[in-house]
């Protein structure tokens, strides 16, 4: 079910540090080219630039909370609804049907065996819901370590600063 509810959280924040290393870039290539930038007036391209990058960055942030809330209200639901009202039937079916001698049992032996029962759903609700946040972290964790990866096959494939030729021991 967390599968079917959750968003991919992996994806989102892949994407997230994506747009914000390209704002963060934009930010530095003004900064290097500030000179020539303002002796050639073009501060306004140069705006919309980070603009365009800024609004990237706010449209997937809505887009990730809008996703977050979505799944946060669908887990609550499961969670507080779904559970109780699986629970409610699996502690009631045994009492209906006097399975296990609860059938003519006391008031008291059903309240004690439902408290006992309802405290063991709780308990696997409370577990369900902490599946949900680890699947959540671990998406997260699985987004970053896949920009990693695009960071590490990028600076395998940039070609080397010094030449192989000029490398010379500087410290030796």
């Amino acid at each position: 079910m967390s599968t079917a509810t959750l968003p991919r959280y992996g994806e989102l924040a892949s994407e997230e540090q994506r747009l914000e290393g390209r704002f963060r870039a934009a930010h530095a290539s003004l900064i290097a080219n500030c000179e020539q930038i303002a002796f050639l007036g073009g501060e306004v391209p140069e705006k919309g630039l980070l603009d365009g990058a800024l609004k990237s960055v706010l449209a997937h942030l809505s887009k990730t909370r809008t996703l977050n809330f979505n799944s946060e209200a669908v887990r609550q639901y499961l969670n507080k609804y779904l559970v109780t009202v699986i629970g409610l039937y699996l502690v009631a079916l045994p009492v209906l049907s006097g399975a296990g001698g609860l059938g003519a049992a006391s008031a008291d032996q059903i309240s004690q065996y439902f408290v006992c029962t309802w405290r063991n759903m709780e308990a696997m609700a409370t577990a369900i819901q902490d599946l949900f946040e680890l699947t959540n972290r671990v998406g997260r964790l699985g987004g970053y370590a896949s920009r990693v990866k695009t960071l590490m096959g990028g600076l395998q494939e940039r070609p080397p600063v010094l030449p192989l030729a000029h490398k010379t021991h500087i410290f030796s």
